[in-house]
């Protein structure tokens, strides 16, 4: 990810959306995706999207985790 996000002590935080660039030269597939949060203490859960560059909505749901969530 290409920023990290500072979670305060207290109060609400809302649902934060960040994009990537992968910069690949072609299609590929993709094998294998793990989402490792930083601090399972105040992360309740990431869902990770592909996003086709030529559309506005998400197209493909790629990788989650949440709490209880088997690693």
């Amino acid at each position: 990810m290409p920023q990290e996000y500072t979670v305060a002590a207290t109060g609400t935080v809302r649902y934060q959306h960040f994009r990537t660039q992968t910069d690949f030269k072609e299609d590929m597939w993709v094998q294998a995706a793990e989402v490792r949060p930083g601090n399972r203490a105040v992360v309740h859960h990431v869902i990770v999207f592909y996003r086709d560059p030529k559309h506005e909505r998400p197209d493909t749901w790629v990788a989650a985790t949440a709490p209880g969530a088997s690693q």
